[in-house]
């Protein structure tokens, strides 16, 4: 099977998806994408993006609502005007558009830079706030522009798993014991502590079984029309000051990565192992 170099060792297994996808899309990417250039260069573009999620969050949020029983807990620890990081956990191609539906405040998400060049759907990524990383060198660019809308109290979604299970060559056996999650990227915590925002934890539940990513994108299996309800639940934001200004350990950055992930697994009702639980 084709490969697709994804960074950090990892690749991706390319899916009849992807074939299907470039067969249709392709063609249209190029003048999809010159037309955002064109938007961005007459800098119409965040007013087009802002029009454009107008128009399709309500859309969202009510089939959301309508068809998957929506609940959502602890929505008063984002602070609209107040910079902050908001990370959940990623089981689903479902999770951000479910995210940005309830969030209080338009935000942007960070994403791996190779969505953000897929055929007309990369644009699309980046019409409604999408920012484009590379996972495997240190990104500054991507970490730039992150940093400068933290510091105009914009509103960042960082998924600290980096990516879905079974949507990469990392399977739902590389959960983790004592989170339930894949083992967590540090970049949050390093830019919570660099732009001294507060990271809120978000547990989302019940995404991965409307939309596996066996059935999107893998394209394995059909997706299973059941009575599945939609939880989500933002804990109590969590923040660094000891660490402000401060040049910190890897060993730090680790620890304080892992903590954040039991915080999100606790929220997404993840079961630690006995073991853990000991600890």
């Amino acid at each position: 099977m084709k490969q697709t170099k994804l960074g950090k060792g990892v690749s991706r297994p390319v899916t009849k998806y992807d074939d299907i996808l470039n067969f249709f899309m392709a063609p249209a990417d190029i003048p999809v994408r010159r037309l955002w250039e064109l938007a961005k260069e007459y800098k119409v573009d965040r007013q087009i993006s802002l029009s454009f999620l107008d128009l399709i969050i309500p859309v969202y949020h009510q089939m959301f609502k309508s068809l998957y029983n929506l609940k959502v807990t602890g929505l008063e620890n984002i602070q609209v005007g107040k910079r902050c990081i908001i990370s959940p956990n990623h089981s689903s191609w479902l999770d951000a558009q479910l995210i940005a539906s309830i969030l209080p405040q338009r935000a942007y998400f960070l994403a791996k830079k190779e969505l953000l060049k897929m055929p007309v759907s990369g644009v699309m990524m980046e019409l409604v706030g999408g920012i484009g990383i590379d996972r495997e060198y240190v990104d500054a660019t991507g970490l730039k522009k992150a940093m400068g809308l933290l510091k105009k109290n914009e509103h960042l979604v960082i998924f600290p798993e980096g990516t879905i299970p079974g949507e990469e060559d990392l399977t739902r056996d590389h959960m983790q014991s004592e989170t339930g999650l894949l083992h967590g990227n540090s970049g949050a915590v390093l830019l919570a502590i660099k732009t001294q925002s507060p990271i809120v934890p978000v547990g989302i539940i019940g995404a991965d079984e409307v939309l596996p990513p066996e059935t999107f994108p893998k394209m394995e299996s059909l997706p299973e029309f059941k009575n599945t309800q939609l939880k989500v639940a933002f804990g109590q934001p969590i923040t660094y000051e000891k660490y402000y200004g401060k040049k910190i350990s890897n060993e730090e950055t680790e620890n304080l990565t892992i903590e954040l992930m039991k915080q999100i697994g606790k929220l997404a009702g993840k079961k630690q192992s006995a073991a853990q639980k000991k600890k």
